[in-house]
């Protein structure tokens, strides 16, 4: 087909999906919320594994990328030629397998798309499984003409074997049992596969072609606005472990990354985060980044106006001022406008956020001794209770003293009670109280789903994102808040007898030793009930 023509059916296209948009945007009103309700956020399939879990836009992509590989397999549709069938799929195999070369690692392409890791990570999935069913298909319609044994069939076949073991450990069972050995047995089975596939693609290649690897240097660190101290927190499992006992002082450690979606918080009006137990991990680095910024903007800000201030009072106390001090005065001016020069230099984030919604549920009320800390930081980035709003709430009575200072209702510690509704609840119900905001949650994937469910009745009206972390905490068994009431009266219950009794006993004692000096027929003896 001539490439004119192809350039007039691509701009009809556009036209056309245009006209299309136009005019369900006239018919349907909020037609975005409406998407994003119905289509983007809604799961299609739930699963195990909360990155496998499938939501129907994602369905929907998915099919589309399976047609359009069948559209490219099968084309012009006139007739069934399974040997040229049979070189297209195995065209097809070889293009999809170049993504899955990525990796878990997401190359700078799709750090650049801003796709975010889950959503890759299902990318990396699908399209694993649509390239092994097209070389599945290339070497059946290969194996039904019998070919001939040689270089091409034996390379065939290894590279078969490497992409169906690829597949064969795709699957949650293998991954459960192999446990930390996936990440190395997958990567080993699928290195053969391609190394087989460039060895079986040179047997009917008669041009070699250079391969030529490179690497981004890597950023110069800008001394303004930027962290120089990285802390990381890492699960207690058994990989980490025997990866971190073998370091010692002074050794050195290769840093790649970071990787995932940028979020990009601070272009919001409104962020709600939410966490699950150990959830609070992935999104109170969030709360702190975006509290520090403002704090950074409001002291440069104040430190301008101050400085301004201080440029005209010297400047009403040199025109009062006789001629020996004008010039003491002049100079403390010039020294005040270069200070003035200086800071007005320095970035401003000007970041988008009023106001930020911290809610966390915790699974165990130890949990909060982990980061107490940091909720004591962020309480003193926001001084004024200005644009933060912290509720921690605890799955059982809490003891002992608050992590933070509680201030009204934007710093409070809730706990358990059967007249006041379930926390996890409570905070889902606030999903719906603001406009224009992001939606972040963190935590386990029932908690996340319900997270999903509420955020989905409450875009009917509203702009609402809703975004994961990257961080999936796996999480614990609790008691629900009802049961754990009732069980901490039990325990209560159980602690009075026992004080009860042990004050009988220190009583019985205490009797013991007057009577052995005592008479046996004393009053206070008498008045003694054992």
């Amino acid at each position: 087909m001539d490439s004119s023509l192809w350039y007039l059916i691509a701009l009809a296209g556009i036209f056309f999906l245009s006209l299309i948009l136009w005019l369900l945007s006239s018919i349907i009103p909020n037609l975005h919320n409406r998407f994003m309700r119905h289509v983007t956020y809604p799961l299609f399939l739930r699963r195990r594994r909360a990155w496998d879990s499938i939501t129907r836009l994602q369905a929907c992509l998915i099919f589309f990328f399976f047609a359009a590989n069948l559209v490219v397999i099968f084309a012009p549709f006139n007739g069934v030629d399974w040997r040229q069938i049979e070189r297209r799929a195995a065209f097809t195999a070889g293009v999809n397998a170049i993504p899955l070369c990525l990796g878990g690692r997401m190359g700078p392409v799709v750090q650049m798309l801003n796709i975010h890791r889950t959503s890759y990570l299902l990318f990396h999935h699908w399209v694993g499984r649509i390239a092994v069913l097209e070389a599945v298909s290339h070497a059946i319609i290969v194996l039904l003409h019998r070919p001939k044994t040689g270089t091409l069939v034996t390379s065939g076949w290894v590279a078969f074997a490497g992409f169906l073991g690829s597949l064969v450990l795709s699957f949650w069972l293998p991954r459960h049992f192999l446990g930390r050995w996936f990440l190395l047995s997958h990567r080993a089975i699928a290195l053969t596969g391609v190394g087989a596939l460039f060895w079986h693609a040179l047997a009917v290649s008669q041009i070699s072609h250079q391969a030529v690897a490179f690497w981004h240097p890597p950023d110069d660190v800008d001394p303004e606005g930027k962290s120089s101290n990285v802390s990381f927190l890492l699960s207690h499992c058994t990989a980490n472990v025997a990866a971190l006992s073998v370091l010692q002082t002074g050794q050195r450690i290769l840093l790649d990354g970071p990787f995932g979606q940028r979020l990009e918080p601070h272009s919001y009006e409104n962020v709600i985060l939410l966490a699950k137990g150990m959830g609070i991990a992935g999104i109170l680095p969030l709360a702190l980044g975006l509290a520090e910024r403002r704090q950074h903007d409001n002291r440069i800000r104040a430190e301008l106006q101050r400085l301004t201030q201080r440029s005209q009072s010297l400047l009403r106390e040199e025109g009062s001022a006789d001629l020996d001090d004008r010039a003491t005065i002049a100079r403390e001016r010039a020294e005040v406008a270069k200070q003035r020069i200086t800071l007005s230099r320095k970035p401003l984030f000007r970041d988008a956020t009023k106001k930020i919604d911290l809610f966390w549920s915790l699974e165990s009320n130890s949990q909060m001794d982990l980061v107490a800390d940091q909720l004591r930081s962020l309480q003193q980035l926001d001084p004024d209770n200005s644009f933060l709003v912290v509720w921690c709430g605890y799955p059982y009575p809490r003891t002992g003293e608050a992590p933070f200072q509680p201030i009204s209702t934007f710093w409070m510690c809730l706990e358990p009670s059967p007249q006041r509704k379930a926390f996890d609840e409570l905070i889902i119900g606030k999903i719906g109280e603001e406009r224009k905001k992001l939606q972040g949650p963190c935590g386990n994937g029932d908690f996340t789903s319900r997270v999903r469910e509420g955020t989905i009745r409450s875009i009917e009206d509203m702009s609402i994102t809703f975004v994961e972390t990257e961080y999936r905490p796996a999480g614990i068994e609790t008691v629900p808040i009802n049961e754990a009431f009732g069980h901490e009266l039990l325990r209560e219950r159980q602690r009075r007898k026992r004080t009860q009794r042990t004050s009988q006993d220190t009583e019985m004692r205490n009797l013991t030793d007057r009577v052995s000096y005592a008479s046996a027929y004393s009053e206070e003896f008498s008045t003694v009930r054992l």
